[in-house]
């Protein structure tokens, strides 16, 4: 009798652990969902924060599983998790938090490929760990590093990706890969290397469904890798090349947009356009044009944070247009405009969410403004300006990491009340304090190519 007994309770036992590992299946199937298929239906039109949530509720989730229902594909399910939470945090400017996140879910996604985990899934969530730990490393200043992310996820994707029948969330992730690597590769100066990897991403993104709009995603990814290949482009001289991509990855991101309206990538790729073009138009002094550009840069990235006002980097990228704007406004005779743009701009520190770089762009405008005042011969609204700039710079220098950048924020005070000093035709002061700030600048020890283009601005 108790043989009977303890039998059935055995398969009661086994019955029920089966109803929770099928449960816990079904769970993890809808988590996948949330997490993948409909973050692409909410990234487009700006709802990240409701992916963080998710995000984060699926790794309380998989915290709170016995240790009897975790399985590889919990663990990596989890990491993936991790990537979606650490990118969303990436956008939120919680670079700690973030980096933590990714850190982790890239050590896992590791480790299960050493174990011979050869999964899509893995390699894919792998590569955007990599990818996004590269955008955060981008953002803290540290571009060389950041390069070195996107070639990571290159490398790991490169073999699948280009192999025949490769599936279509390969070759898209692939092609956004290369489209982020080329970014960093003409911010750290590589401007030749990273047209071709732009155009190794377009023809990638392209042969998905040849731009005709059923992957609108790749079509977005498209028009953004077009868009800083058009940076590279005019950084190299090739100016005719550049109109030329520009024209046609704006129309590429207006198709998009046609398609559905308000698609978040496809407005951000619109927007970054107009940077290099205006410069273009700039050189050859069609300023008219350049500044209908312009104010087409401010409104986008205006509507942009409207859409998505948690979206720091994007206020950042908001700031960097009001400079844009500044430079075309003074280069028309137009000086008065020029700093009211950049007054203008100072007020985002209260609008905009806390954030390292909308700081950092804030105090490059604030002593932009400072020396465009001194040459007005505005000595009152020069020295305000300073002050900003002061205020702002303090702040950033706290919380500076060691190295090349605490030591950037200690003497970027000298440098500004150096070049008003200059402006407002103290040369004897301006004389003095570069004598000083100069052999101070040359022992700055830059860490990559973005850095040492800084130190020799400085310098010069």
């Amino acid at each position: 009798m108790s043989m009977r007994r303890a039998q059935e309770a055995e398969a009661r036992a086994d019955a029920t652990r089966q109803m929770a590992e099928a449960a816990r299946g079904e769970s993890e199937k809808l988590v996948a969902y949330l997490l993948d298929d409909f973050y692409m239906e909410l990234a487009p039109v700006g709802r990240l924060d409701i992916v963080g949530e998710l995000a984060k509720r699926a790794l309380h989730y998989y915290d709170a599983l016995p240790e009897t229902l975790r399985t590889p594909q919990t663990e990596r399910n989890r990491a993936l998790a991790l990537v979606r939470y650490g990118s969303v945090l990436r956008t939120q400017a919680r670079l700690d938090e973030s980096k933590k996140a990714l850190d982790e879910a890239i050590k896992v996604l590791t480790q299960m490929r050493a174990q011979g985990d050869q999964s899509e899934t893995t390699a894919i969530g792998l590569a955007s760990g990599h990818v996004t730990q590269g955008r955060v490393a981008s953002i803290a200043g540290l571009d060389g590093e950041a390069m070195t992310g996107g070639a990571r996820a290159v490398e790991l994707l490169k073999p699948a990706a280009t192999a025949p029948n490769a599936s279509l969330p390969l070759r898209r992730a692939y092609g956004e890969s290369l489209a982020f690597l080329g970014d960093m590769q003409w911010r750290n100066g590589a401007d030749t290397e990273a047209v071709a990897t732009f155009e190794e991403a377009r023809a990638m993104l392209r042969g998905i469904d040849d731009l005709r709009m059923t992957d609108l995603t790749a079509a977005a990814v498209y028009a953004e890798a077009t868009a800083w290949q058009v940076h590279a482009l005019a950084r190299l001289g090739r100016e005719e090349d550049a109109k030329r991509a520009g024209k046609e990855g704006i129309a590429v991101a207006a198709l998009v947009l046609e398609k559905r309206p308000g698609h978040m990538q496809a407005l951000r790729a619109q927007t970054l356009f107009v940077t290099p073009l205006a410069t273009i138009f700039r050189g050859q002094m069609q300023l008219a044009e350049a500044l209908a550009l312009s104010d087409s840069e401010v409104r986008g990235w205006k509507e942009f944070i409207r859409l998505d006002p948690g979206n720091a980097v994007s206020w950042g990228n908001m700031l960097v247009s009001y400079q844009n704007k500044n430079f075309v406004l003074q280069q028309m005779g137009r000086p008065g405009e020029a700093a009211a743009t950049l007054w203008t701009s100072l007020d985002v520190e209260r609008q905009s969410p806390p954030s390292r770089r909308v700081r950092t762009i804030l105090t490059f405008n604030a002593g932009l403004l400072a020396l465009l005042e001194a040459n007005r011969g505005n000595v009152k609204q020069a020295a305000d300006a300073l002050a900003a700039y002061g205020k702002l710079n303090e702040s950033l220098a706290r919380d500076a990491p060691p190295g090349f950048d605490e030591e950037l924020r200690k003497l970027a005070p000298e440098y500004w009340r150096m070049a008003v000093a200059q402006a407002t035709g103290e040369d004897r002061r301006a004389l003095d304090l570069g004598s000083a700030l100069a052999p101070k600048s040359d022992q700055m020890k830059p860490a990559d190519e973005g850095q040492r283009r800084i130190k020799n601005f400085v310098l010069r």
